[in-house]
């Protein structure tokens, strides 16, 4: 890390623990953990957890390898002040682009998402994506035997990943997704349907009915397949009512994706 970056985040922790944006600060203030070695993320409450630490040590991490950040930077008093983390949310990416991590985690109710990736912006030019993968809490974690191995699969999938992600292999890997969910759809089959990355058109979709072509853009959102799954059926619907005779074949399709009979 060098020092321009070190000197950010000591701007970015005075600058946080004078935030008012939200009545929380009444509780006090929860100032991210960091050091001049961070190189990777976790985005949650968990500096202090020992079932954590005891993972990352096993896969060869260290807690000085991390910037640790919570999503709700204030000390809470019950789960009714969750709605603030949208306004909290302006520091998690400051802190996120002032380090570049290569790649992180983020803790929460993930339970059926546990080990699956997200995608994240930053505003690093040349690496301007990274891979999170979702967790369990490593409080829920501790519960139960099954709890750990969830938290430990998902620490394994955060170790594999490698490096950053360029551009091009986010590309590609929407590419596939827009692709896999395409042939989903008997409408879409004549269609010519592209991922395109230009750091200027977001959270659209650019279609023509007449030639059958179409291309969806990133949106902002942290779950880029849910985005491209609803892209695909809104263009499915689109698709539908310029030719009604499509209809019955897109109903099936539907039941089909619901009954996972693909």
């Amino acid at each position: 890390m060098d020092n321009k970056t070190i000197r950010l985040l000591y701007l970015l922790d005075s600058q946080i623990e004078q935030c008012v944006d939200c009545p929380l600060y009444q509780h006090g203030r929860i100032k991210p953990y960091w050091t001049d070695t961070a190189s990777y993320v976790l985005i949650g409450d968990v500096e202090s957890n020992i079932l954590l630490w005891e993972i990352m040590n096993k896969q060869g991490f260290a807690k000085e390898q991390f910037l640790i950040i919570q999503e709700l930077n204030c000390k809470t008093t019950n789960n009714l002040e969750l709605p603030y983390m949208n306004v909290c949310k302006k520091w998690v990416d400051l802190y996120i682009n002032a380090v570049s991590p290569l790649r992180g985690m983020r803790f929460g109710r993930y339970l059926n998402e546990n080990g699956s990736i997200e995608i994240r912006r930053i505003n690093n030019f040349n690496m301007p994506i990274i891979p999170i993968v979702k967790s369990i809490t490593p409080k829920f974690a501790s519960y139960s035997k099954e709890g750990t191995q969830l938290l430990e699969q998902a620490v394994v999938k955060f170790k594999l990943m490698g490096g950053n992600m360029s551009i091009e292999t986010y590309i590609k890997n929407n590419q596939i997704i827009i692709d896999l969910w395409k042939d989903r759809f008997d409408c879409l089959f004549d269609w010519n349907i592209k991922f395109i990355y230009d750091d200027e058109h977001w959270s659209h979709t650019k279609y023509n009915l007449k030639d059958q072509w179409a291309v969806i853009f990133p949106c902002d959102i942290d779950d880029a397949e849910s985005w491209i799954i609803h892209e695909i059926i809104k263009l499915a619907f689109i698709i539908c009512d310029s030719d009604p005779s499509k209809k019955l074949g897109l109903i099936k399709d539907l039941v089909a994706i619901v009954k996972k009979e693909y």
